[in-house]
């Protein structure tokens, strides 16, 4: 299962993530959607802010996103 993963240290599973489609082959915004989701769930929805880009390299989707206006990495592994 896909786990996320932010800078600060917040880490959750991405169930269904990658369940119609390989996980190499996930569009960038059903990416930066599924974390958005998460963040928001966890944080509130006016604390975050994921940015519309991502990209895959070594195995792994990297982003960026802010968690109440400081700005953090993310990676997602499958």
């Amino acid at each position: 299962m896909p786990t996320l993963t932010v800078a600060n240290g917040f880490t959750t599973d991405l169930p269904g993530l990658g369940r119609n489609q390989t996980f190499p082959n996930l569009s960038e915004k059903r990416i930066t959607k599924a974390v958005r989701e998460a963040l928001r769930a966890m944080y509130g929805e006016h604390r975050v802010a994921v940015s519309c880009s991502a990209v895959f390299e070594r195995a792994e989707w990297v982003g960026a996103c802010e968690i109440d206006s400081t700005a953090h990495a993310y990676w997602i592994r499958e």
